[in-house]
């Protein structure tokens, strides 16, 4: 599962722009399992920076549930995704900057299941 991870984390990263040669020295860390039943969502816990810290990618995997959009905030401007349609079936993975907050809406049926992990770029990778 791990490389599975870190291979949807490149692929994420590179979307975000993150150079090939930044990509060699980047970890996915897990940091929570965030699991939401109907009628709960999840606002983002603040937390501390931590040296190489980029960004966060949120993998949703198979559960079937409506509603429970993902919304990300960066400077005023607010993206919506809604994953629910397909949500019994596929795994979709999102990721975004560390700076940007996010909150999961109320669930209205089912179970939302989703693993976050923290994007890392190695310190001595940073320098170059």
């Amino acid at each position: 599962w791990n490389a599975v991870v870190q291979g949807i984390a490149k692929n994420c990263a590179s979307v975000l722009g993150v150079g090939l040669g930044q990509q060699k020295c980047m970890t996915a860390n897990f940091r929570k399992m965030i699991l939401l039943q109907a009628g709960h969502g999840v606002e983002q816990q603040p937390r501390k920076y931590e040296t190489g810290l980029f960004g966060t990618l949120i993998i949703q995997l198979p559960s079937k549930h409506t509603c429970g959009s993902m919304n990300i905030e960066f400077g005023g401007d607010t993206k919506r995704f809604n994953f629910s349609e397909s949500s019994g079936k596929e795994v979709f993975a999102t990721a975004f900057y560390s700076d940007c907050e996010y909150q999961f809406s109320p669930v209205e049926e089912g179970w939302k299941l989703c693993l976050e992990y923290d994007l890392f770029i190695s310190a001595n990778n940073l320098i170059s």
